[in-house]
């Protein structure tokens, strides 16, 4: 079984989900860069699952896919079960829904489906399913957990699967539909009539507009504010490298450490004042400067290479996305965490003001920011300012968010 029937409409179960991409274009490559390696291990005996088939993509960032084999026996166009529900019920959960064909598992981390989060059990498969969702539990995955009160899970809640699951739009293209991998849709004689309807149309059109319409001007695409800075995972990931690989000063000890895109500055205390005085004698760090900062400290300043740029164009969240996706990065690990919103520019005569807002954010305590980046990942208009290190171990991150 691969399907679950919602009404008189069939849902697709199974999926193997993977995350990666900043869109459906490049989601689909990697999607089928995997495909091609999953047929090659398949040739050598090395897999049983069957041939990719069809992929079904989700509206997040960055963008989730699944991946359908031809044992499925799934259509183009159908609904994700599992991603209907990841977009219904936000969060970490995993979940047991009762429904005509059996027992669905369903399981979601930050609210992107796990690559076995997709699961069907046959009615008489009872124990199979509550193993699932009771190895969840134990293993602490998720924060919230679904069951119906058969099953004997404390704390769990009971939902009915109908109640949650709300059908997308009708479209081949739609965000948690099926799509061909190979990028081919089946065509049937409605729409090949529709096709040359619309072809006849477009033709007339053609022909008429020199003599209705001037043309138009060309169209200027804006710039986003974030699209000309480095990607702020980029920066927290090179920043976090370069810190913790301070160079080593002779008579120096190492304090602090500030790093923002293109460099990074040391600071460092003399273990004795005579070490301030031949410290212009040695020679610096391969690409670093050095030099002496109110004859108590000695400060290196080093290059460091251009990050990873963005790729496509990335769509901001609005003020309160951004807010749940900060607090959920960051929350329960005993971080100091600040976010303030900008006030708007005053009314003035000059251009239109941006469609967007900046959110100001200050993370700081003992944990490296570089352990934030999975959740950080989900806001992808962050841009970093400053990210330091102060000893024994403090951090601090400082950066914006821009929002809608």
């Amino acid at each position: 079984m691969s399907t679950i029937a919602l009404g008189s409409t069939l849902l697709a179960t199974g999926l193997f989900w993977q995350t990666g991409g900043s869109g459906a274009a490049e989601a689909k490559q990697r999607a089928r860069k995997l495909a091609e390696a999953s047929l090659g291990s398949a040739s050598e005996g090395g897999a049983n699952r069957g041939v990719w088939t069809f992929i079904c993509i989700r509206d997040t960032t960055p963008s989730q896919f699944g991946l359908s084999d031809d044992t499925l026996n799934h259509k183009p166009g159908m609904a994700s079960a599992a991603a209907i529900l990841a977009d219904a019920i936000p969060g970490s959960w995993a979940g047991i829904f009762a429904v005509p064909e059996g027992w669905y598992y369903a399981e979601t981390r930050r609210g992107y489906i796990q690559p076995d989060g997709d699961h069907l059990y046959p009615a008489d498969r009872m124990d199979d399913a509550r193993q699932a969702i009771e190895m969840a539990l134990r293993e602490g995955r998720c924060e919230t957990f679904f069951a119906p009160a058969d099953f004997g899970i404390a704390n769990a809640e009971e939902k009915k699967f109908s109640d949650i699951a709300h059908l997308p739009r009708r479209s081949f293209l739609a965000p948690n539909r099926l799509q061909p991998l190979a990028g081919k849709f089946p065509i049937r004689w409605q729409y090949a009539a529709a096709v040359a309807l619309f072809g006849g149309c477009a033709t007339a059109a053609w022909q008429l507009w020199p003599q209705v319409f001037s043309p138009p001007a060309p169209a200027v695409q804006m710039t986003m504010p974030w699209e000309s800075r480095q990607s702020g995972i980029s920066v927290i990931q090179q920043c976090g490298t370069a810190i913790l690989s301070y160079p080593d000063l002779p008579g120096f000890g190492f304090r602090h450490a500030e790093c923002q895109e293109g460099r990074v500055s040391y600071t460092y205390a003399p273990f004795a004042q005579s070490a301030m005085r031949w410290l212009m004698l040695m020679a610096p760090p391969k690409d670093c400067t050095v030099r002496a900062d109110t004859g108590k400290e000695a400060v290196a300043t080093c290059a460091l290479p251009a990050g990873a740029p963005r790729i496509g164009r990335l769509k901001p969240l609005n003020q309160d996305e951004a807010r749940r996706a900060i607090w959920q990065a960051t929350g329960g690990l005993g971080l100091e965490v600040k976010l303030s919103l900008t006030p708007p520019p005053p009314p003035s005569n000059g251009p239109p003001p941006s469609p967007f807002r900046v959110m100001d954010l200050t993370v700081s305590g003992p944990l490296p920011p570089v352990d934030l980046i999975r959740g950080l990942m989900t806001v992808p208009t962050l841009t970093v300012e400053t990210m330091s290190f102060t000893t024994p171990r403090s951090w601090s991150l400082k950066g914006r968010v821009y929002v809608r």
